[in-house]
């Protein structure tokens, strides 16, 4: 993916685009248009999407903003699946994902010998080395 200036996505087409800031949970539910849901949005400048949403989505409850902060995530209660992609066309939006998610391990690493990520081989070699 390409970014612009302004970190906007421009290599991709506007669909793409959208898929690439949903989750997979969330661009299935897109799909299927299933119920309202609630979303996890982060959002590049959380008064500035505020007065987007305003315009662009006027049914949706916001969350209180107090600060202009950069990279805030929003909770975001009863979203239609017509909304998520306005929501994530939005050039405000990095990305929308599913709300408290459990988290899982990953892979187990059974038997995994870690020492070859160690430095210990470069300072017994280069003892000079500090950096």
């Amino acid at each position: 993916m390409a970014l612009a200036g302004g970190g906007l996505l421009t290599a991709l087409p506007l669909r793409a685009q959208v898929a690439a800031k949903l989750a997979p949970g969330i661009e299935a539910s897109a799909q299927r248009a299933a119920p309202a849901q609630a979303v996890r949005v982060r959002v590049r400048d959380a008064q500035a999407f505020r007065q987007w949403a305003g315009r662009e989505l006027p049914q949706l409850r916001l969350p209180a903003v107090t600060t202009a902060e950069v990279g805030v995530v929003l909770l975001i209660t009863n979203v239609k699946a017509s909304e998520l992609k306005v929501l994530a066309a939005s050039p405000l939006v990095e990305f929308v994902d599913v709300p408290d998610r459990r988290a899982h391990d990953e892979r187990l690493l059974n038997q995994a010998d870690l020492t070859v990520n160690s430095l210990l081989a470069v300072q017994r070699h280069y003892p000079a080395l500090t950096g």
